[in-house]
């Protein structure tokens, strides 16, 4: 960060704080509501999702697709087995972390939380300390972000390496935004890129009170520190998947298809590079590979050459000045006079200089009636008006009027015999 960024992330976290003196009722409410709020929207989710799983369930006549027979048997039976190991617990978790973070932010304000308002020189030094004890920090919209690196965690049988991450902080509202982004992006089967967070939200626990006193009393190289140490710490008692599950020796040179619920074979895995949605070759068996970037994408996000019905992704696709089908580039030509491309159906040849103009670029020559080129009909005649062809242009020897040869026949030259 530069000398600029620095002071103007300083002036935005001192006017948090100052805020908070101001009002800190205020600001504690609308914490406090929010966290009930998601208390509230967990909640509701389990509930969706505990329905789903009673719905889904039950047995039912399925055909099987290598026989044609009947039988009874649940719909992708690991699936809802998921979301009653997996997705309800961790919604209960998420319920439970909310809940205690709105009890404890209505304790604070019973035992009077101290703020403390920076000096502009203390905020300035404050981001400094943290700009100097980090290998990376960066500001930007209001977010002050700070990177971590070579996270390991470790159980008793167990170390996981899950790479480095972003600890992401608005500036304007500290208490309630702190996000974590995985940059490695290594994940569990489950999708998480760390035991203890979830879609980016960190569930800090015992971390919570100290990092909300630091962010009060101006001490933010401390709050990074707080969140560092719980990053950097595997508490078994609540994680979203646990650490054991998250490597498997079984599962080397496999992926986790979420569609089915089954781990698969690298091979088989269908990545689209534009939705980037993943399946693999069992759950999606539609799609292809584009003949311009060789890369596979899904239905949606590809299309078809209307001339040679090869298949092209959204970003290698061409369309036609003309006609406005999508097509390969190998189906397209460019005009020689606009420089846009065309299919075949919208261009033509000159029949003067042989090039491959396309239908806006052509004009039909008054006289012949030839279609040429623009470059080549660049003469009108001086008595008609009409537009005319190189090849039709003729000049009064006498007057050096150029005029078409139905005009020449006609022309009366006053100079003639002079």
């Amino acid at each position: 960060m530069n000398e600029k960024l620095i002071r103007r992330a300083a002036m935005k976290y001192r006017n948090w704080l100052l805020s908070q003196v101001q009002s800190p009722i205020q600001s504690s409410e609308a914490s406090v509501l929010s966290s009930l709020h998601r208390v509230n929207s967990k909640a509701t989710q389990m509930e969706i999702w505990a329905k789903r799983f009673f719905a889904g369930s039950t047995q039912r006549i399925q055909q099987n697709q290598w026989d044609n027979e009947q039988h009874m048997g649940i719909v992708c039976a690991s699936a809802y087995e998921r979301i009653a190991t997996t997705l309800i617990p961790d919604l209960g978790l998420d319920v439970i972390h909310f809940t205690q973070s709105a009890t404890k932010m209505l304790k604070s304000l019973v035992t009077k939380q101290v703020v403390i308002v920076l000096s502009p020189k203390e905020a300035i030094d404050e981001i400094r300390v943290v700009v100097n004890a980090w290998p990376e920090v960066k500001f930007k919209g209001n977010i002050l972000a700070v990177r971590i690196n070579n996270v390991n965690l470790k159980d008793d049988s167990e170390e996981v390496y899950l790479g480095d991450f972003w600890i992401r902080i608005n500036l304007t509202c500290p208490l309630n935004s702190l996000r974590i982004d995985s940059i490695s992006q290594i994940k569990s089967p489950d999708g998480y890129t760390h035991p203890h967070v979830s879609d980016t939200e960190l569930c800090i626990g015992a971390g919570g009170l100290p990092s909300q006193d630091a962010l009060c009393q101006g001490r933010l190289e401390d709050f990074f520190h707080v969140v560092e140490a719980v990053l950097r710490t595997y508490n078994e008692n609540s994680p979203h998947e646990p650490l054991d599950e998250w490597y498997d020796p079984d599962h080397e040179g496999k992926f986790y298809c979420e569609e089915c619920g089954e781990w698969r074979l690298e091979e088989s895995r269908r990545w689209c590079n534009d939705c980037k949605v993943e399946y693999c070759e069992y759950c999606y068996t539609g799609g292809g590979y584009c003949t311009g970037c060789d890369e596979w994408h899904c239905d949606d996000c590809n299309t078809f050459c209307s001339s040679c019905g090869e298949t092209l992704c959204r970003r290698c696709e061409n369309t036609c000045g003309g006609c406005g089908d999508s097509m390969c580039p190998s189906c397209l030509s460019i005009c020689a006079v606009c420089n846009d491309t065309y299919c075949d159906e919208c261009k033509s040849a000159c029949v003067y200089c042989g090039d491959s103009v396309c239908r806006n670029c052509m004009t039909t020559c008054g006289c012949c009636g030839d279609e040429c080129c623009s470059a080549c009909v660049d003469e009108t005649c001086e008595e008609c008006g009409k537009d005319i062809c190189k090849g039709c242009q003729t000049t009064c020897e006498h007057c050096g009027t150029s005029m078409c040869g139905s005009c020449k026949r006609e022309h009366n030259c006053l100079l003639e015999g002079v």
